[in-house]
C-alpha cells in the first residue's frame, strides 16, 4: 500500500474513533503511525488534538514543541501550537 494512502487510511480510522469519543483507541493508532512516520505533520496535528481532547495538554504541547525543535520551518505546526495555547489560555 502507498505510504500516503496508508497514513490517510489510519488517520481516518483515528478520526472515526475520535467521533465516537474513543480517544484512547485513536491515540494508540496515531502513536503507532508516529513511530512509523515521525516526520509527518498531519500525524502530529491529529495526535496533539487527541491529547488535548483527552485532557492531556502537557503531552500535546510536548509533542508539538519537539516536532518544531526538529522542524523549525513548519509554520503550520507553529500556528497550530499557538492556537492551542490561546484556546487553553496558557
Amino acid at each position: 500500500m502507498d505510504t500516503d494512502l496508508k497514513i490517510k487510511h489510519k488517520l481516518n480510522a483515528a478520526a472515526d474513533f475520535k467521533i465516537q469519543g474513543k480517544y484512547l483507541h485513536a491515540i494508540q493508532l496515531c502513536e503507532q503511525l508516529l513511530n512509523e512516520y515521525p516526520n509527518n505533520p498531519d500525524i502530529h496535528f491529529e495526535l496533539a488534538e487527541l491529547y488535548e481532547l483527552s485532557g492531556n495538554l502537557s503531552s500535546s504541547f510536548h509533542l508539538l514543541e519537539t516536532y518544531l525543535n526538529n522542524n523549525p520551518e513548519e509554520n503550520d505546526v507553529r500556528l497550530f501550537l499557538g492556537q492551542l495555547l490561546l484556546k487553553n489560555q496558557l
